[in-house]
């Protein structure tokens, strides 16, 4: 989360209506991750709750396929460099 907040804070998306959204978007993932730090307990019940959720409401199937999906999807930004940022 730490990461994902830092790249919504600090790349350059030029100017609009967007680049606004995606650093409020920044702000608020910043926040959650400095409750998730200073409260674990809280934040953890929160979590499991929404895993609990979702390991019963999603098959184990389409799960493992999103996550693969997730994982090659990164390997291909890695690979490409991401230099278009």
């Amino acid at each position: 989360m730490a990461v994902f907040a830092a790249g919504l804070l600090l790349v350059p998306f030029g100017e609009g209506l967007l680049p606004w959204v995606l650093r409020g978007l920044g702000w608020v993932v910043a926040a959650m991750t400095l409750v998730a730090w200073v409260a674990p307990g809280a934040f953890g019940g929160i979590a499991n709750g929404w895993l609990a959720f979702f390991e019963d409401a999603v098959d184990e199937t389409a799960l493992r396929f999103l996550g693969a999906l997730g994982t090659v999807f990164g390997i291909g930004l890695i690979y490409l460099g991401i230099g278009w940022l």
